[in-house]
């Protein structure tokens, strides 16, 4: 048995016609695997081998890990395989079939039982292999896979994209033009490159705007809910139990407070005109209006007049970063009716 990996680290050791039969057969095998080992593969040595010295090589076994079904490996380069034995815990053998894997020559594929280490990092980027193939969908074995200079450990841990070398942090890029952020769908576990997850016909940020959970059929209306920490001075909204966003916001001053307690979104306002003494801020857009007033109606809304977040300077609204993937993303998302809660 060897692990990709141990390929790696032995091929410049293979020599003599037996280990370099069995080095090109291992080249050919790994360069058509679109994912690093996670079952383990187990096949013969390759009975037309280049080398004429090699044609009495004998069976030899190799690991080739997969977590996906797609496409293992072309067994043409191997130039037949007499048997082959596929390990995947979370595979079945229809599925690879249906990916497009192709049978042995001779013989046939036999499924056995296999262990997949969630904790590996075969590239030592900072992400595990089974996350880097069933959430970013990064590369496992190059540890930057935009070729940007920073590992792609580093680029998920600052907000950054891992697949786009451009500095575009996830809460900016909607891969799959599903209508759900990057960020947001890392955060619910939905595909990044598949718009409808749960395969039922709508689109993943379809399913979230109107309450509805994209990785099930299931009918049921999940709460959204936005919460608001004045000693923080923060705010964070959920999808049910899922945070989907926190970000830093400015409360009210000491004389023009923000008020506490469980509220509702009672509007949704494009634009609104604050003013009132000494203060004139036309054109503020994003509003989320959860309270009315007798003279002023409290809103958490956008905040274009300053950029000093994380202390109180309002005159009793929730000012928010003046940004579109900041509140203009909570405003879209955010309906009439949903949770406020101030504390």
């Amino acid at each position: 048995i060897i692990t990709y990996t141990e390929y790696q680290q032995h091929l410049n050791h293979m020599t003599g016609a037996k280990n370099l039969s069995m080095a090109l057969a291992l080249t050919a095998a790994f360069a058509h695997a679109p994912v690093p080992p996670s079952g383990t593969v187990r096949g013969s040595a390759p009975r037309n081998p280049v080398q004429q010295e090699a044609a009495a090589v004998k069976p030899w076994s190799f690991t080739l890990l997969a977590f996906n079904p797609v496409k293992l490996l072309d067994l043409t380069p191997l130039g037949g395989v007499a048997s082959l034995e596929i390990g995947a815990e979370r595979l079945s053998a229809e599925a690879l079939a249906q990916a497009g894997n192709p049978a042995p020559r001779r013989g046939g594929v036999r499924w056995v039982n296999a262990q997949v280490d969630s904790s590996e990092d075969l590239d030592s980027d900072g992400l595990t292999t089974v996350d880097e193939e069933s959430i970013y969908h990064t590369k496992p074995l190059l540890p930057d896979s935009d070729g940007d200079g920073f590992n792609d450990g580093e680029e998920i841990k600052n907000g950054y994209s891992p697949l786009r070398n451009n500095k575009q942090k996830l809460r900016q890029i909607d891969s799959d033009n599903d209508g759900l952020w990057d960020d947001w769908e890392i955060a619910l576990g939905t595909h990044l490159n598949n718009p409808d997850t749960d395969g039922d016909g709508y689109k993943d940020g379809e399913e979230v705007m109107n309450g509805y959970d994209p990785r099930s059929r299931d009918q049921q209306k999940i709460p959204k809910r936005i919460e608001v920490n004045l000693k923080n001075q923060s705010l964070q909204y959920f999808f049910g139990e899922t945070k989907l966003d926190e970000f830093k916001i400015s409360s009210g001053l000491p004389k023009t407070p923000t008020p506490t307690g469980s509220f509702t979104v009672i509007k949704k306002r494009p634009t609104v005109h604050y003013a009132g003494p000494g203060y004139d801020f036309p054109n503020t857009k994003w509003n989320l209006m959860f309270k009315e007033g007798r003279r002023y109606n409290f809103y958490v809304h956008g905040a274009y007049w300053h950029n000093d977040f994380g202390k109180p300077k309002s005159h009793g609204c929730v000012n928010v970063p003046y940004k579109y993937e900041v509140m203009g993303r909570l405003y879209d998302w955010a309906d009439v009716g949903t949770e406020v809660k101030i504390n």
